[in-house]
Formats: structure tokens, C-alpha cells, sequence
């Protein structure tokens, strides 16, 4: 089963204690291939069964005959020293046609569906750390995969010790939703101004790697010395199947140059992870002196002042030639990744690169890329990654030499062709919204819909009717004006205006009552804009919203439109008055409009 080679278990053990004493979740998932690694970490984590919940999962790719036999193999021996084992089997489309293992793009389809099955397992047992088991040596392959791939420079950095599961997009309670409960708070956390509790989705599931560290080879010895037993695959010996396999081979076989040798890898990793920190290290620094707000009922971000050192850049006489290009290097990559911050609080997509943003910066930061400012129109607005960004204020314009102008990013219109693909179909439970938050967080976790990459939405009614969201568009306006108590209509108009003015109203979710005429011709009508707290009268949906993860750092939650202190849970879910009759016979429009309802009844 490997060389024998003595190591001290408790050296092990220490250390992996001195992560997992820091970990607030009571159950613990286990990704476990059955290899020497993840026995080992499966090992070391039964040890501490008196302080967690343990659970490991096993991923049959099902890429080769035998794989299954092999899953209930492990799970057999996993059970057999008090180990919960669940087996997730990976089903394959292209299965008839071909192979798994024979597909081009194999190894991205199979890392795509292990980590969606263990999202969705990790949900189904209310896991929101998952432990795995890369170590050492599985970090300097991936160092020689990135230079291989061509990356360079920050793109060399290989696995964090700690990341959110990926391949996860549109997952809830799996990607960075669902929330964690209030009971594993720390005591001393003001609740009352989490952004969890205001409208912002926060939790998922953690990825920790605590044998990073450990060479495989400890971690053989570690096997050995406490009498586990591991299973090999036999796919990892065959070379040729995939990147990784080849790149591992080479390694082995010590077929790599000096300057590709593990300890070369593991330096060159180091050094740019301290360099990364530091650099993300720096640009947060700027990012406290970003100006903004965040609307998060249209999705729209305002920022009225960027750092003064990107926005008003000057070279410093002083310095040497070398010295200035530096600097201006570090500041121009400061400025990046600001950009690529701000872009994520409104983007519909799981990221925006920043090599699509670099064509772009000078627009916003003209004297720190005054070069490529130069060949540009000044102040032109631009689009990427499903943000629109222009100009709604010009520089100097109150009179003040120094001002800067005001930048919007919202999302950008949709094109006719993403119109189809922008309805969505959700779960319709009968009843109504759950009145505490740990139901709130965790009832019904896999029928929450993400809409437009953006929000969040379980919807509930009471009268059997279908129901859809979808994008509010040109027509919507008139019949939804039309439909509305007229008392309601000028109100209607001015919240639009101020709210959503231009192109921006039609990129808000709506929700449509589905029916059909006496031909059988499908009927869709707007029934509510759920994110502006606007319902016609007599519709019995209620529904629950959420704006998608984003990161506010130390602007923490008074960056936000509505202002915290008008949004609270307790207000929130007390809003389920009906509307009244009005004087003139029609329905009033009380409570028809709740611009600070993240929950809406």
C-alpha cells in the first residue's frame, strides 16, 4: 500500500484541530475518493466524531466499467469504523454516444458535476463546510498546469486554503445563498444590521483543504501508522487521459527540468500568493474610499467619488524613472481590480475578468491611463459582463473644480434574444410566507429561483394560478399602469422615474399570472414588480426576494438603498395587510406600495 515510512500521527492531528476548532458549522461533509489523501484526512477527521456531525460523500463519475463497485467498496469500509457515507453517481448525457472518458473535455465536465453533486448533497444534509483533501503535491501540479496553460504572473497562484464551492451558479444554499442560522452567530454579531437579514443573500457552502501543507508522501506514512487502508484508482495511472495524469506522470518520473521540480513549484506558488494578498491587500485600502450606493431593488450602483490617488493621479517628481513606472503599474492594477469589484455588485453573471475590463478603465480613470484615454472619446459609457456603465453627472458639474463626475452601472438591456431565456418557471407553494428566519433560510432551499443571475425569489399564493417571472417590458407598462387603483397611478409613475428611470425599468424581474382564453391562446399577465414592493389589487401571491451575495467590505451595510434602518426583519415580515376600500369605491393604496419590503405578503 506504500512505503513505510514513520511519521507522527499527533503532529496530524494537532494541526488539523487547530483548523477545525475554528469552524462554526456543527456538521462536517467529507469529500472522499478512497485515494491515500482524503482516507488519510477521513482518518484524522473521526477523531474529533464527539465535536461534529460527520458525513463523507463519494463521487462516482461513472466515467469506466466497475466504478460503482469500486464507490461501495470505500463506503463499505467508511461504515465499518462509524463513518456516514453517502455515494453520489454522476449521470452522463453524451453516454450513449461515447465514453465518458473518451469526451474532449472531460476533466472539465467531471470536475463540473462532482462539485454540483456535492453542492446539492451538501444542501439536502444542511452541510456548510466541506473538507477536501488536496495537498502539497496537488498544488504543484496545478502551478505546472497554469504555466502550461500559459498563465502568467498573479495567474500562477494555485488553490486557496479556503474558497466557496464552485460550479455552483444558481444553486441555493449551495452558492454563497441560503445564509447560515442565527444560533451560529457569533453572540456578540449585531443581527439587527446583517446584510443577510437586509435583503442580501449570504451562507453556502465553504471549501477547507486543511492538509495543503502535507506532502503525499506524509500523508502515506500517516495512513500506515494508524493502520488505514486506502484504494488506488487505476485511471490515475493511464497518462494520456487527461492534463493532469500526464503532468503527474512527468513529475514521478522526475522527467521535468530543475526549474519544474516541486520545491520550484511550491516556491514560485508562494511567492505569488504573498504578492496577491498584497496587492488585494492594497486595493481594498482604495476601495474604503469608493463613494456609492447600492439600490438593491433595481440593481443599480451609484458612486459619487473614486480614491483621489486613481482619479486625480499625479507622477511624483522624485522618483526615479523605474520607481515611477512601478508605481504607476501597481496604481493601474488598483484600479482594475476596483472596477471588477464594483462590476460584481451588478453583474448578472458569477464574474466579470478583468482582462475584459482593461479596455475600458481609462474611461473612468483618464489621467491614470492617460495614454489609452488619449485614443478614446472622452467619458463614453461602455458594457461588459452585462453591466451598462455611463456618466448621469459630468465632472465639475456644480461649479467645483475637483468634483468628480457620477458613474451609474446598472444592468444592461436585454437583447430580444435573451428575452426566452429570462423566464422562469418557479415552484408555486400554496400558503403563506414563513414568519421566522431559520424557515425563511431553509425551507424549501431547492426551490428558490436566481433570476437574471441577480435575484432571488420563492413565490407563494392561495387560488391555484401559474405564475412566472420575467423581464418588465415596453408593453408591460401601460396595462399594469392601467390595472392599478387610480389614486396609485402618479405614485406608480414618480417611483419608476426616480427608481428606475430610462432603459433601466426594463431590465426589472416581474411576475406574470399565466392563463389562456377560450382558444387555448396563452395569456401573460404583469401582476407585480416584487422588488419595488408593487401588486395590482386582489392578487393573493406573496412572495420572498433576495438580491444576490455581494461583497461591501467595511462599507458594510450603509451602502444600501433602502437605508438599513428602513429595512428590518421584524418589519418585513409584518407586511401583510390587505388593501382597503378607498372613498371612491375602488381599492386604496395602502399597502400596495412598500418600497422597503424585501418580504413582501
Amino acid at each position: 500500500m506504500g512505503p513505510k515510512i514513520k511519521a507522527p500521527p499527533d503532529r496530524y492531528v494537532s494541526n488539523y484541530w487547530m483548523l477545525i476548532g475554528k469552524l462554526m458549522p456543527v456538521i462536517l461533509g467529507l469529500a472522499v475518493s478512497g485515494g491515500v489523501d482524503s482516507m488519510a484526512l477521513a482518518t484524522l477527521c473521526t477523531r474529533f466524531r464527539d465535536q461534529f456531525i460527520l458525513k463523507a460523500f463519494i463521487v462516482d463519475h461513472g466515467a469506466r466499467p466497475g466504478s460503482y463497485d469500486e464507490a461501495l467498496e470505500v463506503a463499505k469500509y467508511l461504515k465499518s469504523h462509524d463513518l456516514k457515507t453517502e455515494i453520489l453517481r454522476i449521470k452522463w448525457l453524451d453516454r450513449e454516444t461515447k465514453a465518458p472518458n473518451e469526451l474532449s473535455d472531460f476533466e472539465t465536465q467531471a470536475r463540473t458535476f462532482r462539485y454540483r453533486a456535492l453542492g446539492a448533497a451538501c444542501r439536502r444534509n444542511s452541510i456548510h463546510a466541506l473538507l477536501l483533501a488536496h495537498h502539497e503535491d496537488d498544488q504543484a501540479e496545478t502551478v505546472l498546469m497554469r504555466v502550461a496553460n500559459n498563465h502568467h504572473g498573479p495567474g500562477l497562484q494555485a488553490t486557496s486554503p479556503v474558497s466557496d464551492i464552485p460550479e455552483c451558479f444558481g444553486m441555493y444554499a449551495c452558492n454563497l445563498s441560503g445564509g447560515w442560522p442565527l444560533l451560529l452567530r457569533p453572540k456578540d454579531a449585531d443581527t439587527s444590521k446583517s446584510p443577510s437579514l437586509l435583503g442580501i443573500e449570504d451562507g453556502g457552502v465553504k471549501l477547507y483543504r486543511p492538509l495543503m501543507d502535507f506532502s503525499k508522501e506524509r500523508l502515506i506514512a500517516t495512513c500506515n501508522s494508524l493502520g488505514t487502508k486506502w484504494f488506488e484508482d487505476r485511471t490515475n495511472e493511464d497518462h494520456t487521459l487527461t492534463q493532469r495524469n500526464a503532468i503527474r506522470h512527468m513529475m514521478r518520473e522526475n522527467l521535468l527540468p530543475t526549474a519544474l521540480q516541486k520545491d520550484r513549484l511550491l516556491e514560485l506558488n508562494s511567492k505569488w500568493t504573498h504578492r496577491n494578498s498584497s496587492q488585494a491587500g492594497r486595493t481594498k485600502e482604495r476601495i474604503e474610499h469608493v463613494k456609492f450606493k447600492l439600490d438593491i431593488r433595481t440593481g443599480c450602483l451609484t458612486v459619487n467619488h473614486f480614491p483621489e490617488g486613481l482619479y486625480h493621479y499625479t507622477e511624483i517628481p522624485k522618483l526615479t524613472h523605474e520607481a515611477q513606472l512601478s508605481r504607476t503599474r501597481n496604481l493601474r492594477l488598483q484600479s482594475i481590480q476596483m472596477l471588477q469589484w464594483l462590476f460584481k455588485l451588478v453583474t448578472p453573471t458569477e464574474n466579470v475578468p478583468q482582462k475584459t475590463l482593461v479596455p475600458h478603465v481609462s474611461k473612468i480613470f483618464p489621467q491614470l491611463w492617460k495614454e489609452e484615454a488619449e485614443q478614446i472619446p472622452a467619458q463614453v459609457g461602455f458594457a461588459v459582463g452585462g453591466v451598462y456603465a455611463r456618466i448621469v453627472r459630468p465632472e465639475n458639474a456644480d461649479g467645483s473644480e475637483d468634483a468628480q463626475p457620477i458613474w451609474l452601472f446598472s444592468r444592461q438591456p436585454f437583447e430580444t434574444h435573451q428575452l426566452v431565456s429570462l423566464v422562469s418557471q418557479p415552484d408555486v407553494f400554496p400558503g403563506h410566507v414563513p414568519t421566522t428566519v431559520t424557515k425563511y433560510h431553509f425551507d424549501k432551499p431547492t426551490s428558490w429561483t436566481l433570476w437574471d443571475g441577480r435575484f432571488w425569489f420563492l413565490l407563494y399564493n392561495s387560488d391555484g394560478a401559474k405564475y412566472r417571472i420575467r423581464p418588465f417590458l415596453h408593453r408591460d407598462r401601460r396595462t399594469f399602469l392601467d390595472s392599478l387603483p387610480r389614486k396609485a397611478r402618479d405614485h406608480f409613475k414618480s417611483v419608476i422615474r426616480d427608481l428606475a428611470p430610462d432603459k433601466v425599468r426594463f431590465t426589472l424581474p416581474a411576475i406574470a399570472r399565466v392563463d389562456q382564453d377560450a382558444e387555448g391562446t396563452e395569456l401573460d399577465e404583469i401582476v407585480a414588480l416584487p422588488t419595488l414592493g408593487w401588486r395590482l389589487p386582489n392578487v393573493h401571491l406573496q412572495w420572498l426576494w433576495r438580491y444576490k451575495h455581494v461583497e461591501l467590505g467595511k462599507h458594510n451595510i450603509d451602502v444600501l438603498d433602502p437605508p438599513c434602518d428602513r429595512v428590518s426583519f421584524a418589519d418585513a415580515t409584518k407586511n401583510t395587510s390587505k388593501p382597503t376600500e378607498g372613498d371612491d369605491g375602488r381599492e386604496s393604496t395602502k399597502d400596495v406600495y412598500s418600497p422597503s419590503a424585501v418580504f413582501q405578503g
